[in-house]
């Protein structure tokens, strides 16, 4: 909900701060660490942080003329609190799916605000079962997942004949 709120590039600086106070509790770090990190141009890093500074969510300090960014523990405490119940539903479906038996892998083809196509590779997979799992989903967030359940072999041919257009991605894949 909060990333519906706050802009994307916004939202990355954030969590990329974040992400650095897990590793170390006192992070501060430089433009070029959070334009890499985000993969945000430096001058739109830059741009965002003066907008940050200005309303006291980020600090700077400066060390032999480089600048240092970091939020103060107050501020970071109340905005772990609120990222941290930010769920994502496909992340959701892929943890309740993952837990089926015959489930080997999870791979997303498509997806976008509202949707997001999903194939399920396996053997003696219980659709019945991740209909309910998909439409609860539904339900909660209003996010629409369909699935196609198939096997290794299955989705081997139908890669070979290019029947899947983008890119598809791994979200889950069964320990050996």
């Amino acid at each position: 909900m909060i990333s519906a709120l706050v802009e994307r590039k916004r939202m990355a600086i954030l969590k990329a701060f974040l992400d650095a106070k897990s590793q170390d509790p006192n992070a501060k770090l430089y433009l070029n660490e959070i334009s890499k990190e985000t993969d945000i141009p430096p001058s739109t890093c830059l741009r965002i942080l003066a907008e940050m500074k200005k309303v006291g969510i980020v600090k700077q300090s400066t060390v032999s003329r480089m600048k240092l960014y970091y939020i103060d523990s107050d501020k970071l405490k109340y905005l772990e609190s609120l990222l941290a119940k930010e769920e994502d539903p496909v992340s959701m479906f892929v943890n309740e799916v993952s837990k089926e038996s015959g489930i080997r892998m999870i791979l997303l083809h498509e997806r976008d605000d509202e949707k997001a196509n999903v194939l399920l590779i396996g053997t003696n997979i219980r659709s019945d079962h991740i209909k309910i799992i998909s439409a609860e989903i539904r339900e909660k967030f209003g996010f629409n997942i369909t699935h196609m359940v198939m096997t290794h072999e299955q989705y081997g041919q139908m890669k070979e004949l290019n029947l899947f257009k983008g890119k598809v991605e791994e979200l889950y894949r069964a320990p050996i």
